[in-house]
């Protein structure tokens, strides 16, 4: 990519050859990540129903109420965390002492009767925090749960937490989606100004009929490191990446299977990496 570059921007790009993974006829959406991963975990894909004008018009203003609602909500609790936190420390350095954050995310019988509480609900509406906390409250069936129910309760919100977090994407309209906005949290991060680091990453489609597209990313000038050293541009490598990743077509047991396992193992040996890194690659499988 030619021309000068914003030292204090992060560098972008996308690739040309993602117009090929538009929109994919309707009949070859069977191409999916989830068709090519028989017997995984599917995250249940977000139906809506289309709204005419007067139910588009009314859930606007009724998010402009919530987004006031909210913002005045979140001024109130950053003033009072503010002062928390001035508190705290003023605390831990009267008795010399580090303040420590953990932040974990328990889950708790409440969580779980919230999450079977509200599994039914009508695909579509939106109901605030509060809403739903005041429909299990009552809902006589989910109340003086015996044990055995509330194991069961737990065990269903865990499985819903780890098809969320692993699980595949149902169609590739949803997994670009996904892509998408989870790239837009990495490119968000301010690492590289807080630290100094220099980061590149190359990311593309692994199937022909995937719609989210080939893209690079680097922090301040990295790609020059491909031009100068290298010789090679970032658009060509992320051509030929999304050539080799189309004519691979592997699904999750490809990636995981003993083969290549062995095989990254003595890439890594043949590489140099370290003994440790080659046991953090074997614990990864």
């Amino acid at each position: 990519m030619e021309g000068t570059r914003d030292a204090a921007a992060p560098d972008v790009c996308h690739s040309g050859l993602s117009a090929v993974a538009g929109n994919p006829p309707p009949a070859l959406n069977d191409a999916s990540w989830k068709s090519r991963n028989p017997g995984k975990p599917v995250i249940p894909p977000r139906s809506s129903e289309k709204l005419d004008a007067v139910q588009r018009a009314a859930r606007k203003v009724a998010a402009e109420q919530r987004r006031a609602k909210q913002q005045a909500i979140s001024d109130a609790v950053a003033e009072l965390l503010e002062e928390q936190e001035t508190r705290i420390n003023e605390i831990a350095k009267a008795h010399s002492v580090l303040p420590e954050k953990e932040e974990v995310r328990r889950i708790t019988g409440k969580c779980a009767r919230l999450h079977q509480g509200t599994s039914n609900l009508p695909c579509g509406q939106k109901f605030q925090l509060k809403e739903l906390q005041e429909m299990v409250a009552n809902d006589p069936d989910l109340q003086n749960l015996d044990e055995e129910t509330k194991q069961r309760y737990l065990g269903e919100l865990k499985e819903s937490r780890s098809c969320k977090a692993i699980g595949v994407r149902s169609t590739n309209t949803a997994a670009s989606r996904d892509v998408q906005a989870t790239l837009k949290k990495i490119y968000g991060e301010a690492l590289a100004y807080r630290t100094g680091i220099y980061a590149c990453m190359f990311v593309t489609r692994g199937h022909v009929y995937d719609m989210h597209a080939a893209t690079w990313f680097g922090t301040d000038n990295i790609m020059d490191f491909w031009e100068d050293r290298m010789k090679l541009s970032p658009d060509y490598i992320i051509k030929q990446l999304e050539l080799w990743a189309c004519n691979e077509e592997k699904n999750i047991e490809a990636h995981d299977s003993l083969e290549n396992m062995q095989k990254q193992a003595k890439n890594g040996l043949d590489s140099g990496f370290s003994i440790s890194a080659i046991y953090v690659l074997l614990k990864i499988y």
